[in-house]
């Protein structure tokens, strides 16, 4: 039986594929057209829609043109393995860029509510929630059981409320640290606000030896700061005042 040929324009309009990327699959060895002329004009038939078919698809799943080309030459044993190691990486792209959508949704939410977010805390948004994972490893790690227990379990529940009493928190104290002496009481009400939070986030009341028992630093990679190391100076010194007031034991 007679094939039927189409030109590559013809072609092009039939599967919504440009002339110009048909051409460029001809180059990369990916669809050879089935006939081409003395004069070097490319001709397809319907059985080329197949391959052209299997590119897209591969292209959709995000594989790259050097990938799809070893697919189309391999085994149908290799190329579930293949397939299977792309079907791993979307998963991961799906994870990141649910990461993603989380940070920018709690950056929205700090806005609502600030109106204007200073740089490194939103730096410190984002960090938090990328190493999210990484976070919930060092506190079953270091932390006493009954301690993580109680971190695991409130961030199944209230994850994105924490981040943004913490975010605004920091973002408020950054300002405040700046602009006031440690001792002042609108620093102080920040640092009961922050011990409140660290309550909560912990399960129990909150003193020096136990903060100090929260060493983060040999971690820094893990946790972010959005604090310059002179802001972290006078914040010390602000919870050490804090808690000399109260008359306790530093």
């Amino acid at each position: 039986m007679k094939k039927d040929y189409y030109s590559i324009g013809d072609f092009s309009k039939l599967t919504k594929i440009t002339q110009r990327t048909l051409r460029y699959y001809d180059e990369k060895n990916l669809l050879k057209p089935s006939y081409v002329s003395e004069s070097g004009r490319r001709y397809y038939t319907e059985e080329d829609m197949i391959p052209l078919q299997q590119i897209i698809a591969f292209k959709y799943l995000g594989f790259n043109l050097e990938e799809i080309y070893s697919l189309l030459n391999q085994s149908n044993k290799t190329m579930k393995g293949s397939l299977e190691f792309q079907k791993k990486l979307l998963i991961e792209k799906q994870e990141h860029l649910s990461r993603m959508i989380k940070a920018t949704e709690h950056a929205i939410d700090v806005l609502e509510e600030e109106k204007i977010i200073n740089t490194e805390v939103l730096a410190f948004l984002i960090h938090s929630i990328k190493n999210e994972q990484e976070h919930l490893d060092w506190v079953g790690q270091y932390l006493p059981d009954k301690i993580s227990n109680h971190i695991f379990k409130l961030y199944e529940e209230k994850e994105s409320e924490i981040n943004r009493k913490t975010t605004i928190l920091f973002q408020k104290l950054k300002g405040k640290i700046k602009e006031h002496h440690y001792r002042d009481d609108v620093v102080q009400q920040l640092i009961a606000e922050m011990l409140q939070l660290l309550k909560e986030v912990l399960g129990e009341e909150v003193n020096m030896d136990l903060l100090s028992s929260l060493n983060i630093e040999d971690d820094s990679a893990i946790f972010y700061s959005p604090f310059t190391k002179e802001e972290e100076e006078m914040i010390g010194k602000a919870f050490e005042y804090y808690f000399d007031k109260k008359g306790e034991n530093i």
